[in-house]
């Protein structure tokens, strides 16, 4: 009785709520008086004393409430403002994970709501769901950090794998070319001259027993001669012995070192 006189604004009107407690429960019969938490004796012992009242019919709750919160739910903060109480009702009751804001609401009550006029159950309520996701936003930023270093770490991978066969294919190419292929291919491999290096430093290292496999040297020399000062000289003999076709590659490979070379030819 003391909550609805205080909710009603007659605290200082008794007789006007007494009016309005006769017009709600004998005449329209929306309320009636109960015993506290049920008509246990002891149960109403440990209350205090007063009258109490619930409503008359249980499908009124609903209908109630819809009416009294009709104007709030028309805006954001309203809504807002109503989610909250629910939700802080809800986890009071239970405080469990489950009963606590979604990562959505959570947002929507911190932003449209006034902080200032939270109740305690609310406050509590809302510090708890500030860490709950806080921590749960903190894992799934590490998750999304680890997804994405291992998919730039795959792809890298995969680049180099793809990179690698090309190269193969290219050296494969190489020491099979026409002499007058040989320069457009040199320049291909220049483009990733560390792993076109492991390829052809293989050739270089094989056996040269036949024509084919002294072709395949002479070609890898030719590849790798702008990196190696140490295949300057075995070119160079290549140039004086060799078939005529190859003095323009070898030519054009051995340019870089034109300036010490020059003289070295014209003795000879």
């Amino acid at each position: 009785r003391q909550e609805l006189l205080e909710a009603s604004g007659y605290a200082n009107r008794p007789r006007d709520f007494d009016d309005l407690i006769h017009i709600l429960d004998p005449e329209l019969r929306l309320i009636t008086p109960t015993d506290p938490e049920g008509s246990s004796v002891e149960i109403q012992a440990s209350q205090p004393s007063g009258q109490y009242y619930q409503l008359a019919h249980d499908y009124l709750v609903h209908s109630l409430r819809d009416w009294l919160t009709r104007k709030q739910r028309e805006t954001r903060r309203g809504r807002a403002g109503l989610r909250l109480a629910e939700r802080s009702g809800l986890w009071n009751a239970k405080p469990e994970n489950r009963h606590l804001p979604t990562l959505w609401e959570w947002l929507g009550i911190r932003t449209l709501t006034d902080p200032k006029k939270w109740t305690s159950p609310q406050r509590v309520m809302m510090s708890k769901a500030t860490r709950l996701h806080s921590l749960r936003s903190a894992l799934a930023m590490a998750g999304l950090v680890a997804l994405i270093s291992i998919g730039v770490v795959v792809r890298t991978q995969v680049a180099r794998e793809q990179e690698a066969t090309r190269i193969e294919g290219l050296v494969g190419r190489l020491v099979s070319a026409e002499p007058n292929q040989l320069p457009v291919i040199v320049k291909e491999l220049d483009a990733n001259p560390e792993v076109a290096a492991t390829y052809l430093s293989q050739r270089l290292a094989a056996s040269a027993g036949t024509v084919d496999e002294k072709r395949a040297q002479l070609h890898a020399r030719l590849a790798l001669v702008s990196r190696d000062r140490a295949l300057v000289e075995p070119l160079l003999e290549e140039l004086l012995t060799n078939k005529v076709v190859y003095a323009g590659p070898i030519r054009q490979q051995l340019r870089p070192y034109a300036g010490e070379l020059t003289e070295k030819l014209r003795a000879i």
